[in-house]
């Protein structure tokens, strides 16, 4: 597997390949990326770094819809969160039909 990069392109090891047929995964070319260990390392939407985690950026939006529910109620806050999540999905079946 090769990662292309502007500058470089990055090639998958044969002991790696191998490891990864072993677990059954096939590697996805177009979602692949070198991190360092100092960035923020995403799997699945999940940050890998040190330990398991979930992106800062998710827990706020749980803030968020808690403190709507408490402040106008289920009903208005789950109408207006519903119709916000409605529209990223339209966003990415825009942008997969573009793809």
């Amino acid at each position: 597997m090769n990662y292309l990069s502007f500058y470089k392109t990055l090639v998958i090891g044969n002991e790696l390949s191998k490891i990864l047929s072993q677990e059954n995964f096939e590697p996805n070319n177009l979602k692949s990326c070198l991190s360092d260990q100092s960035g923020r390392q995403i799997v699945t939407g999940l940050v890998v770094n040190k330990k398991l985690n979930v992106p800062k950026e998710y827990l706020k939006e749980i803030r968020a819809m808690l403190y709507s529910w408490e402040k106008f109620g289920l009903e208005q806050a789950s109408d207006y969160w519903l119709e916000k999540f409605n529209k990223k999905i339209e966003l990415v079946i825009i942008v997969e039909n573009l793809v």
